[in-house]
């Protein structure tokens, strides 16, 4: 069964799960976020750790990482707010280079969306356009 590696940076849990294109979860591991007091690279490697103890329960073919932001998607850099020790973090880096596999990052309020619109209460809805035009009550005020 094909499956990602799927990885969610919190301010209080690290949490890390194998998913299918299905939804199926065949490993979920986590573990709490370190204090930021420990420092960037210890905070870094409970995240390594959580990566390749998940990745090895299977045979992922790619990675995905979901954080709080800001995020530079380009650079796959992270400095959440949440997490003081990681400013301008290069977590994509490092967690391809852990687990070998392709890996990219996106921000967690849009993959709690992209999840809810595939498996949750959204599932079979459209993307909204509202949101690129303004709604015709404003439209007519001005």
């Amino acid at each position: 069964m094909t499956s990602v590696l799927a990885l969610d940076i919190g301010g209080t849990k690290l949490a890390a799960a194998l998913v299918s294109a299905s939804g199926d979860v065949s490993a979920h591991h986590e573990v709490p976020t370190p204090p930021s007091s420990m420092g960037a690279d210890h905070l870094a490697a409970a995240l390594t750790r959580l990566a390749v103890q998940t990745a090895t329960s299977g045979s992922p073919v790619a990675a995905a990482i979901a954080a709080a932001g800001p995020l530079d998607l380009a650079a796959g850099t992270i400095s959440p707010v949440n997490i003081a020790a990681w400013r301008d973090f290069d977590v994509v880096s490092r967690i391809a280079k852990a687990t070998g596999l392709p890996t990219i990052l996106l921000g967690d309020a849009l993959a709690a969306a992209v999840a809810e619109q595939w498996l949750g209460a959204a599932t079979g809805s459209r993307p909204s356009s509202a949101s690129s035009s303004p709604p015709a009550s404003a439209a007519a005020s001005s």
